[in-house]
């Protein structure tokens, strides 16, 4: 809702069958009023939207995209509780350097309550010394992130680089691996948590060329069980995919991406999971991607697509506690219909 010329406000509620997340259940999922002071400067606060990546603001903007599914590697759906946003106040702005192009800027910082049953809870249950479900609380200490998005002199070339890092605190019962005891309520800190977000696009015509790299480094988990402190190793994950999309006519485009996500970068063959009789392939995940988009009118698109992947590390590894149980390459079918008012 616009309330003047310089503010306005909104909300968007959502609801969702996605596997065992959050089925079903109604939550907020952004909602924030806009100041938009001057070009320069702007103020946001709310429950804000996280600027990463080029996407990641409008990823449920169909319109604004041929792909069905925004690429796995980068914008995982599956722990879109923690990329999707934070409660707190943010600055933002565009500054115009003549004919050294134009450089806009996002900045906020908050905190943010995790649900149980979402998928970054999730996530976390699948390292080998948590309870499956056991995640009773879940919390973070803090969550910052800045952007700069610059439209480069060359027209069509634009480059962007996102930054995010936070603290969290979260309560669980303990499953038996390496010094940690297992059956113990315990307290785990993830500090030091940091991603980092580098993009690059460039439109020629109708041709739309683009390519992100997107890395998770200082993972630090620390447990403290009965007093004691047990720390656990740091993680370091890496993403990454190339598209290239045409629109062929005014009713039909098409596109085609590759990607990759790592959630090891110091094991790349997998060989904690066999060590732990699981599958090697845990470990990686390699997409193919096609997407066609039917515009059949102004306010009716339809799109399909198909993704030929190998490797599941997209997943949870804890669904998988041993080798043979999932296959290795997999097929998902897609279909979407959206109409616009």
């Amino acid at each position: 809702y616009q309330v003047s010329d310089k503010l306005r406000a909104g909300l968007q509620i959502m609801s969702r069958d996605f596997g065992p997340l959050m089925n079903n259940r109604v939550y907020l999922d952004w909602a924030i009023a806009d100041y938009a002071w001057q070009d320069a400067l702007g103020l946001r606060f709310g429950r804000l939207k996280t600027a990463y990546g080029l996407h990641n603001e409008s990823r449920d903007i169909d319109g604004a995209r041929i792909s069905i599914l925004l690429p796995q590697s980068v914008y995982p759906e599956r722990v879109r509780d923690l990329v999707n946003g934070l409660d707190g106040v943010g600055l933002y702005g565009t500054l115009d350097m003549g004919m050294a192009g134009v450089l806009s800027y996002q900045a906020a910082a908050g905190k943010r309550d995790f649900d149980q049953e979402g998928g970054t809870a999730r996530y976390l249950e699948s390292s080998p010394y948590i309870a499956k479900g056991s995640i009773s609380s879940m919390y973070s200490r803090y969550i910052s992130h800045i952007q700069l998005d610059y439209a480069t002199p060359l027209e069509g070339l634009r480059l962007m680089a996102s930054y995010l890092e936070g603290e969290a605190v979260f309560d669980v019962t303990t499953a038996e691996y390496g010094p940690i005891p297992g059956g113990m309520s315990a307290r785990v800190e993830i500090s030091d948590y940091s991603e980092w977000t580098f993009s690059l696009e460039y439109t020629w015509d109708n041709l739309i060329v683009a390519g992100e790299y997107r890395e998770i480094s200082n993972f630090e988990q620390n447990f403290i069980v009965g007093g004691n402190s047990v720390p656990q190793d740091s993680q370091q994950e890496k993403g990454w995919y190339v598209s290239a999309s045409y629109r062929f006519v005014d009713w039909f485009a098409a596109e085609i991406s590759y990607s990759e996500f790592h959630n090891d970068a110091d094991d790349m063959d997998g060989d904690f999971f066999v060590a732990n009789g699981q599958d090697d392939f845990l470990t990686w995940q390699k997409d193919i991607a096609f997407t066609g988009r039917f515009d059949i009118n102004d306010n009716w698109i339809i799109k399909a697509g198909v993704n030929f992947s190998d490797g599941l590390a997209g997943g949870f590894s804890a669904d998988y506690p041993t080798a043979g149980e999932a296959d290795q390459h997999w097929m998902l079918y897609q279909l979407k219909t959206t109409v616009s008012f």
